[in-house]
């Protein structure tokens, strides 16, 4: 985590949604591979093999884990082209009422 803060200067309410945004497609991940391990295993020992039972059985990991490694590269990507396409001028209001005299 700490790789991903070195591409910009955040401001805390954008590194609290990219912080939720990766925890939940984390959990979104650890959900979605532990129900297909537990599918895969409970039609193999039941010796299911209705066309659902193959598809599930015949879901490649390795493409899946893959696909999840590139859908975290291309939210990060995402993030980082935001932060660069919309990063904030510095606030010169306050500097607009203070007079010299």
């Amino acid at each position: 985590m700490l790789i991903t803060y070195n591409w910009a200067t955040i401001r805390p309410i954008e590194k609290l949604f990219y912080n939720f945004l990766v925890t939940a497609m984390s959990a979104a991940v650890a959900l979605l591979i532990s129900s297909l391990e537990i599918l895969q295993i409970v039609s193999h020992e039941a010796g299911w093999t209705n066309p659902v039972w193959l598809w599930v059985n015949s879901i490649d990991m390795a493409a899946l884990g893959y696909t999840v490694i590139f859908s975290f590269i291309l939210v990060f990507f995402v993030a980082v082209l935001k932060a660069k396409c919309c990063e904030r001028q510095p606030d010169n209001e306050l500097d607009n009422d203070i007079v010299v005299t």
